[in-house]
């Protein structure tokens, strides 16, 4: 079930996105289009409510831009861990209370050595699901699809072949 769920959640903020570009008339693929698919999708997964995602994307990258050699996207990062871990704590309890299909309620049903699984648990858990890799895949391959018209066509002709691009 949570398979197809994402599967569904890919496809409509593909779309989503897809039918922004066209409005707006072009994009830069791997900012409006791989970057945003990637958090859409996860804000999906973790079925947040639509108004709190701008603020919850602007965080998560604040929090997972932290950790590099700049002190000040440090403090940053870490100011944005404690913000998330704030904003998911009365989530994770609603969700304990009432159990939905969503990440958030998968966290909220754990169990941990040291009791219920805790906020914290949920942004680290976030934290280490590499959001990146899923959009650095997605740019990449975008990028080597339009770069390489006989690939790409391999890819237009045949649609399962774009999984096997990707990967």
């Amino acid at each position: 079930a949570q398979a197809k769920a994402i599967d569904g959640n890919a496809q409509a903020v593909a779309e989503e996105i897809v039918s922004d570009i066209r409005a707006k008339g072009g994009a830069n693929l791997g900012i409006d289009f791989a970057a945003r698919f990637a958090l859409e999708l996860l804000v999906r997964q973790l079925d947040l409510p639509k108004d709190d995602a701008p603020k919850f994307c602007e965080r998560y990258w604040r929090m997972t831009h932290g950790f590099n050699v700049d002190p000040v996207a440090e403090q940053d990062g870490l100011a944005a861990i404690r913000e998330l871990t704030e904003y998911f704590r009365p989530l994770l309890a609603s969700r304990r209370a009432n159990p939905g299909d969503a990440l958030i309620s998968a966290v909220a049903g754990l169990e941990l050595d040291g009791g219920p699984a805790t906020a914290e648990d949920l942004v680290v858990t976030l934290l280490e699901g590499d959001h990146e890799t899923l959009h650095g895949g997605l740019a990449n391959t975008l990028f080597l699809l339009l770069t390489n018209a006989e690939e790409f066509q391999k890819v237009k002709d045949e649609r399962r072949m774009a999984k096997f691009a990707f990967l």
